[in-house]
């Protein structure tokens, strides 16, 4: 009888373990997705099976995730891949709203399962008519900021509605996900292009921006740069390769649609009005937040929440290049925006910071200067090509000093490594 309970006991152990590294895994996939960086991801997974009185070493890549429970001779191993996928909005939400639940033990683990199951392969909120609108608003939206006159307006709103059906369409071809920057942004920049060649606009460098807005890498090289200053070496420096990668892709595409159009190159440059009317930027703010919301299948419980923040950190970000200049405006813009959206995560509406601070990263768009500097290479302008690549790194720099300053002040231990034996920081030596 006694053999027989401990087989028993031995069995539901296993089980227990078992429930929790599938959950584990769920977890890290989805936290891969949401964009976070390897040690948010790390942190969390390790707090998760600390909080059920066991030991783990996890080791998490930007597209792979290895988990391990238990002592090392003895303890059950798992690996998951998770391809360079982005989750909506709304899963974002729930899913953080999970993983405090599944922390705190206030829900069983087989349950937590299924839900985060549910969870991760919930299809988008909105149909696609729905999710076209929010690419043509916030195309239109961001456009507003630096160039609001009827034509660009009607420009970047159509090419967004096209680019919006383009990876509607393309949806069903995934085999052609891999070229999918560089057919978008040839189709987007013969267009801009040939009607700039008509007479239609003129300073078509910058319209190109809205457009290829969703395709800019510059979240995923600031979370690079936050990896890096984490010492995440291998997670860090993927991610500014890769991003480095994608601004190449966007830029082939871009030549091929310049030589198609037959656009002359001293053509090619970025125009900016000089004079805004005082409404502009607000009002173009609410239209990008609003179609970035819509677009990325935000839930609408956090939808004032995301523009809040969106409106603190254009505020910032206004405030410090008015003042001082764009790096400083950069930086003041993340810092709040970290700053406003841990606070609200704290706060009763509980919208996560990762969620609520997503339309204002967008804002942010580090690679918007970093595609102005390699469309400069179309005119052999190497010079402002170079000072374009400069001022891009030096951006990145800014929010990613700006988001870890901001997080050091709310959540000093976020990015601090978190001991596997007693779950607790890792003091630095």
């Amino acid at each position: 009888m006694i053999a027989e309970a401990s087989i028993q006991a031995l069995e539901q152990t296993r089980t227990a373990e078992s429930d929790l590294l599938d959950c584990m895994r769920k977890i890290g996939k989805g936290l891969i997705a949401s964009g976070v960086s390897a040690g948010v991801v790390e942190n969390t997974l390790t707090e998760i099976a600390m909080a059920y009185g066991t030991q783990c070493e996890i080791v998490a890549l930007p597209n792979v995730i290895l988990i391990q429970l238990g002592h090392s001779s003895h303890g059950q191993v798992d690996a998951a891949v998770q391809r360079l996928a982005s989750l909506q909005l709304d899963q974002v939400s729930e899913l953080a709203e999970m993983i405090d639940k599944v922390r705190q033990k206030k829900v069983p683990l087989d349950q937590a399962n299924q839900e985060l199951d549910r969870i991760l392969t919930k299809q988008p909120r909105f149909k696609p008519v729905i999710v076209f609108l929010g690419y043509f608003l916030s195309c239109i939206g961001l456009t507003m900021l630096f160039r609001p006159d009827p034509r660009s307006i009607l420009v970047a709103g159509a090419m967004g509605i096209l680019v919006g059906l383009m990876l509607w369409g393309f949806q069903r071809q995934p085999r052609f996900n891999i070229l999918l920057p560089v057919i978008v942004s040839i189709v987007v920049s013969t267009l801009i292009f040939q009607l700039t060649r008509l007479g239609f606009i003129y300073g078509p460098a910058n319209l190109l921006i809205a457009p290829l807005v969703t395709f800019l890498p510059g979240g995923l090289l600031t979370t690079g740069m936050i990896e890096l200053a984490s010492m995440h070496i291998l997670s860090g420096s993927a991610r500014l390769i890769y991003g480095g990668a994608v601004l190449a892709l966007l830029f082939i595409g871009i030549t091929v649609g310049l030589n198609l159009s037959n656009l002359p190159d001293y053509q090619v440059y970025a125009f900016r009005a000089v004079s805004f009317p005082w409404w502009a930027p607000f009002l173009g703010t609410l239209l990008f937040g609003f179609g970035t919301y819509l677009r990325l299948s935000g839930a609408n419980r956090d939808l004032f929440w995301m523009l809040l923040v969106l409106y603190i950190a254009m505020l910032a970000q206004v405030f410090g290049e008015q003042s001082f200049n764009s790096y400083v405006g950069a930086f003041l813009g993340a810092m709040m925006m970290t700053l406003s959206s841990e606070l609200i995560a704290r706060s009763p509406q509980r919208t996560p910071a990762v969620a609520s601070q997503m339309l204002a990263f967008w804002f942010l768009v580090p690679g918007a200067r970093g595609l102005l500097s390699v469309t400069s290479l179309l005119t052999e302008d190497l010079q402002s090509a170079a000072t374009g690549l400069g001022q891009m790194v030096m951006l990145i720099l800014s929010i990613t000093l700006g988001v870890l300053l901001g997080t050091l002040l709310i959540s000093p231990q976020k990015f601090v490594p978190v001991l596997a034996e007693s779950g607790r920081p890792q003091k630095s030596h």
